[in-house]
């Protein structure tokens, strides 16, 4: 018998895969946490960035995601996470290698978010999907870098969808 034919495999990204890459931003902001203990951001604010990052991310609306420690209106620690839908990274790293010693003396923890909203969705799936998300946020100025700091890349894959996230920090 001749067993002959083509075979075609596709990827879907599910929850599941959302919920997997959000889950590298919890681990690395649990290490900020260590790192820079009895500052911001609690285990609650952890949780809710990571579902709120997972959401996002199923419905290809985070484009960026900033966490860290700003002071007179610049960083001067942050983890940015730029969301790719095109399958452009095909690292997976472990999470990690968060940089200590940032002088955050006086800084205050911020996050940043900027959103895709050209993804198709109607009104309707925007307003249960935002229903979801327990982090409010309201308009704000995406912070500049202070001056003389230092950066470090990491990357996280999952099903065609990746996470660049580069860290910045002045010591």
């Amino acid at each position: 018998m001749n067993d002959s034919g083509s075979y075609t495999s596709s990827s879907t990204f599910t929850v599941t895969d959302a919920q997997f890459l959000a889950s590298r931003i919890a681990a690395e902001l649990t290490q900020v946490q260590h790192g820079y203990p009895g500052e911001d951001p609690t285990s609650d604010m952890v949780i809710d960035y990571a579902v709120e990052a997972a959401l996002l991310l199923h419905h290809k609306l985070l484009k960026k995601a900033q966490y860290g420690y700003k002071k007179n209106g610049d960083w001067i620690f942050v983890l940015e996470y730029s969301a790719d839908y095109l399958g452009n990274v095909t690292v997976n790293s472990s999470p990690g290698g968060i940089p200590l010693g940032a002088n955050i003396s006086g800084a205050q923890w911020y996050t940043f978010l900027t959103r895709h909203y050209n993804t198709g969705h109607s009104q309707e799936e925007l307003d249960t999907i935002n229903a979801s998300i327990p982090v409010s946020r309201t308009s704000g100025v995406e912070p500049s870098y202070a001056s003389g700091g230092n950066s470090e890349t990491n990357s996280f894959e999952r099903s065609g969808v990746g996470l660049n996230r580069s860290a910045y920090w002045v010591a």
